[in-house]
């Protein structure tokens, strides 16, 4: 009588977590997280390096980049400032030298996202688009106001620490472009650079590119 009723008290504890471990496991209804659903202040700090045109003066960018704005689930909304500076490519001793100044705004969104339930790391593949306005001072003297479009492609890495999680600190690689306003608003003659049938017809705006590297957090 005595074994019955220990089998009994055993069994009914046993039989129930039998049960709860052959539920059938529900899908994650939010898959990248609470925290990635709310809206959440993002800044970020990085350096920007590559080619840029102005006018006939082309040559190497590089300089300092800040962002800041708001993220909500796959989506970035960032104001930004660049500051650059840039050398003309040129064989002469004496090549023309500028310093830009750079504002604009950015609308990004994650194509692409990696996550896991209850692992604080993400990751995004993302593309963005936006408009600026540049500011280029002349070494020599002289000054230039015009604007921009910009377009990018990047991914970033992104990880969760602190109490509950409300912090994160990430790394991003990206590609960026700019179109720009040609200065002198004329459509650059066609040319050959060595024996042709025909010219190439260039194109009437500016061209830049650049690599960025940026370091984003917020909560």
């Amino acid at each position: 009588m005595r074994i019955s009723i220990v089998a009994l008290v055993l069994a009914v504890p046993l039989t129930a977590a039998a049960d709860k471990a052959y539920e059938p496991y529900e899908s994650d209804p939010d898959p990248y997280g609470t925290l990635d659903h709310q809206v959440q202040p993002e800044v970020g700090f990085g350096f920007l390096v590559g080619q840029l045109s102005v006018g006939k003066v082309a040559g190497t960018a590089f300089g300092f980049h800040l962002d800041g704005g708001v993220r909500w689930h796959r989506l970035a909304l960032l104001a930004e400032y660049d500051f650059l500076s840039l050398t003309e490519d040129t064989d002469i001793s004496l090549p023309t030298r500028g310093l830009v100044h750079r504002v604009g705004a950015n609308l990004r969104y994650s194509f692409g996202v990696l996550s896991k339930r209850d692992f604080p790391m993400r990751g995004d593949f993302w593309i963005e688009a936006g408009a600026g306005h540049q500011l280029v001072t002349w070494v020599d003297g002289g000054k230039l106001h015009r604007n921009d479009l910009a377009f990018g492609i990047g991914s970033q890495a992104t990880v969760r620490f602190g109490r509950n999680n409300r912090k994160k600190l990430g790394i991003i690689y990206a590609v960026k472009f700019l179109v720009a306003d040609r200065p002198d608003g004329k459509m650059p003659p066609s040319g050959c650079a060595g024996p042709c049938d025909e010219p190439t017809p260039m194109i009437p705006v500016d061209l830049g590119i650049f690599f960025n590297f940026t370091i984003p957090f917020g909560r």
